[in-house]
């Protein structure tokens, strides 16, 4: 028997309820870490090339799974800002030589090629605790044009939409806001 004050506990009741606290809160990490959501993060932007108010871009995308439990991305959309538009380029997939060549603009413009593993595939499953990058190729149009020659020695940074990643009941998951230096 403790005692404190005038307080009496024993050994047993004290032990239990420090046991109980742990559980607790061990219960409350899990549930925190269960409703853990996607990050997306973007880790490079190439520039494929610019034709008349347009932009082609390959935009490499590390999608985190910080939760306990796997997580699976079915669909990915872009949600545009008011004034512009944002689509996401299908790329013409050699598979003997294991290559996809994003061509933005058709036979008038650049193209790129990157690895076939590296493209975004739908369902796109993303272990506990890891992460997993793939290129999305897109244009963006309209392209603002700086103010003045003096604001363009520091980039400003252009908002242009989101790019959303759902579930496969179609409720967002992830969320990313498209922003340029331009």
């Amino acid at each position: 028997m403790i005692s404190f004050g005038n307080v009496q506990i024993n050994l047993s009741d004290l032990i239990a309820a420090i046991a109980l606290l742990l559980s607790l809160t061990l219960a409350c990490l899990e549930i925190s870490r269960r409703l853990s959501k996607l990050h997306f993060k973007v880790t490079n932007l190439t520039l494929i090339d610019v034709v008349d108010n347009k932009i082609g871009l390959l935009l490499h995308l590390t999608i985190m799974n910080p939760s306990m439990l796997t997580r699976t991305v079915y669909k990915m959309d872009f949600e545009p800002l008011d004034g512009y538009q944002i689509k996401q380029i299908g790329g013409i997939q050699d598979f003997e030589k294991a290559l996809v060549t994003f061509r933005p603009f058709g036979d008038i413009g650049k193209a790129i090629l990157t690895r076939l593993d590296d493209v975004a595939g739908f369902p796109l499953d993303i272990e506990p605790h890891h992460s997993r990058t793939v290129y999305i190729a897109m244009t963006i149009s309209p392209i603002p044009r700086p103010l003045s020659v003096e604001l363009s020695k520091k980039p400003i940074l252009h908002m242009f939409g989101y790019l959303v990643g759902f579930d496969y009941k179609d409720k967002p998951i992830a969320k990313l806001l498209i922003e340029l230096p331009l």
